[in-house]
C-alpha cells in the first residue's frame, strides 16, 4: 500500500512539472505573437497644435468672385431693402425682377450686362405670368390693357420677388402699417385685386360702383412696394425710382381709369411721389388724417413730401362757375405715405 501511493505522488509531481512548463511555453508563444508591447502613456514629442481654429477656411488661390454675386451686392449699394441681404438661391430670377425698381436706363444697362441665360425669364417667372395673365384675361376680356398689364407684371414680382413689404390699410394711423410681403401673403392679396376687377369690369353695375371698384383695385395694387425691415432703421418704404418700370406700370394703370372715370364726368389722379403737400395745391387733394408717415427725426422739415402716392383723389368735374380752390375741394381725397425723399 505504501509503495502504491508513493507511485501515485510521483506521477502527481511529475505532471504538476510537466504542466508547468506547458504554461511557460505558451506565455512565450503569446506574447511573440502579439508584437511589442505598447505604451498606454499620451506621445510627449509632438509639435504644439494651434488651439484657435478659424471659423471658415480660406478662399483656394486663384478662386474668382462670383459676378452675380458681385451684381448682387452692388444692388444693395443702391437698394436700401436688398442692402445686408443674404445672396438668394434663385440669384438670377431676383436680379431680374429687381431691375423693375431701378431708373429705365440703368436697368437696361443691367440687362444688356446679362448674360443671354440670365437676361431671359425663368421657368417660374413664365409659370406665373401665364396664371396671372389669364386670370385678368379671364375677368376683363381684352379690355383695359394698361391696367391688365400692370396687375400681371406688378403680381409677378409680388409672388417671386424679395424685398417687399404691404401697407396693412385696417390698421390705424399710428400703427405698425407697414410688414414684410412673405410668400404666404400673396394669395390673399391676388384674390382682393381680382375680387376689385370683377366689380369694375361688371357692365351690368352702376357705373359709380365700378368707379369706386377700380379705385379700391388701384390702392390694392400700391399697397405692396419695395421695403426694407432692418432692425436698426426698422420698417422702411424704399418706393421705387420715378422712372422704373414698376412706376411705368401704374401709370398706364392710372391712365385707363381717367378714361373710364372721364367718361362719368369725373377727374381722378394721384400726388406726385415727391412733392411737398403744404406748399402745392395738392394740399387740398391728400386727407392728412388718413395719411401715413413714415417715422423721421423729430422737427425733420421732410416729413411733409409725398413718399408713396397710395389712395387716388377723385372728383367731380363742376362747372366753369366754381373757382379752382372750390374744385379742388369737392373731391374724395387721397391718402399718402409721407416720409423723406429719396
Amino acid at each position: 500500500m505504501g509503495t502504491d501511493m508513493s507511485a501515485i505522488a510521483e506521477t502527481v509531481t511529475a505532471i504538476h512539472r510537466l504542466l508547468t512548463e506547458l504554461t511557460d511555453q505558451v506565455g512565450v508563444l503569446a506574447r511573440q505573437l502579439a508584437g511589442p508591447a505598447v505604451s498606454r502613456e499620451p506621445p510627449t514629442d509632438l509639435p504644439e497644435q494651434p488651439r484657435d481654429l478659424p471659423d471658415q477656411l480660406p478662399d483656394a488661390p486663384g478662386r474668382q468672385p462670383d459676378p452675380l454675386e458681385q451684381r448682387w451686392a452692388e444692388l444693395g449699394r443702391v437698394r436700401s431693402e436688398l442692402a445686408g441681404t443674404a445672396v438668394p438661391v434663385d440669384l438670377p430670377q431676383q436680379i431680374r425682377l429687381t431691375l423693375s425698381r431701378l431708373p429705365a436706363a440703368v436697368s437696361e444697362g443691367w440687362r444688356r450686362s446679362l448674360a443671354a441665360g440670365e437676361s431671359r425669364p425663368s421657368a417660374a417667372e413664365a409659370q406665373v405670368r401665364a396664371r396671372l395673365d389669364g386670370d385678368v384675361t379671364g375677368i376683363a376680356g381684352d379690355r383695359y390693357p394698361e391696367l391688365r398689364a400692370a396687375l400681371s407684371g406688378i403680381g409677378v414680382v409680388a409672388c417671386l420677388g424679395t424685398g417687399l413689404g404691404q401697407i396693412d390699410l385696417t390698421v390705424g394711423v399710428g400703427g405698425p402699417w407697414l410688414r414684410p410681403f412673405l410668400p404666404g401673403d400673396f394669395g390673399t392679396w391676388w384674390q382682393k385685386l381680382c375680387d376689385w376687377l370683377g366689380l369694375f369690369a361688371d357692365d351690368d353695375r352702376a357705373w359709380q360702383d365700378r368707379q369706386d371698384a377700380v379705385v379700391m383695385l388701384d390702392m390694392t395694387l400700391r399697397t405692396v412696394v419695395p421695403a426694407g425691415f432692418s432692425p436698426v432703421t426698422g420698417p422702411r418704404i424704399a418706393p421705387p425710382a420715378p422712372d422704373s418700370e414698376w412706376v411705368r406700370l401704374l401709370d398706364g394703370c392710372l391712365a385707363d381709369i381717367c378714361d373710364f372715370c372721364g367718361k362719368n364726368g369725373f377727374r381722378v389722379g394721384h400726388s406726385r411721389a415727391g412733392i411737398k403737400v403744404r406748399d402745392s395745391e395738392d394740399r387740398y387733394h391728400v386727407d392728412n388724417n388718413q395719411s401715413l408717415r413714415q417715422p423721421v427725426p423729430p422737427g425733420d422739415k421732410d416729413a411733409h413730401y409725398v413718399l408713396w402716392p397710395l389712395r387716388a383723389w377723385l372728383g367731380r368735374a363742376e362747372a366753369d362757375s366754381l373757382n379752382r380752390k372750390e374744385k379742388l375741394l369737392n373731391v374724395v381725397k387721397a391718402r399718402v405715405v409721407y416720409g423723406q425723399p429719396r
